[in-house]
């Protein structure tokens, strides 16, 4: 019996199922951060920068190390944990997908991280995070600048799903990867040998 490929709407339920896992993660870290901090404090800091557009210092050191967190916290949800539970995310194994190279194995930890579309504006950022300490709004310009190439590839890949002959998205197409679905009463040896002739 041949692995499924998983439709495009599933895939996004996918990805917006584990996009509130991560955004969980990053809610609860950064509420640390700012508890360190001090709510009252962090609060007047938030109000004063949306009044005036100008971050103070206090501002600018949350946002460097709440965008460290963030990617940290992302590559330990997207790359990490799926690389060492064989393809899967927390989303991923409850809806039963999982990701492979074209020999139908666990692609490697680099791969799985490049993957992860959600994070590229934060791997675009992070060259650019020291600008925040320096002049705030080239790294503001910046930051914008590469989050709206992420939401291109977003919506690239979004759209690239729902082909009916290859429902990969670009980040799948440019790392050779593929979501299958797995077929929980077939063994996995078998699976993967079928993957081999089936992946091209």
């Amino acid at each position: 019996m041949k692995t499924t490929t998983p439709s495009g709407g599933l895939r996004i339920i996918t990805a917006l199922i584990d996009f509130m896992f991560y955004g969980i993660l990053i809610f609860i870290f950064n509420l640390i951060v700012i508890s360190i901090y001090g709510f009252e404090i962090m609060l007047m800091t938030f109000v004063a920068y949306f009044e005036t557009d100008i971050p103070n210092n206090l501002f600018i050191d949350y946002l460097v190390l709440s965008s460290i967190i963030n990617l940290f916290l992302g590559i330990i949800y997207y790359a990490v944990i799926p690389y060492y539970s064989k393809g899967q995310t927390i989303a991923k194994y409850l809806l039963k997908l999982t990701v492979v190279n074209v020999k139908g194995e666990n692609p490697s930890l680099l791969k799985h991280a490049l993957r992860s579309v959600i994070l590229w504006n934060n791997y675009l950022t992070l060259p650019v995070l020291p600008f925040a300490l320096w002049r705030f709004e080239v790294y503001r310009n910046l930051s914008s600048s590469f989050l709206s190439i992420s939401a291109i590839f977003i919506a690239v890949s979004v759209i690239m799903m729902f082909n009916v002959k290859d429902p990969r998205g670009l980040h799948d197409l440019l790392l050779k990867t593929h979501v299958v679905l797995i077929n929980p009463t077939e063994p996995k040896k078998d699976w993967l040998a079928e993957k081999d002739t089936e992946i091209v």
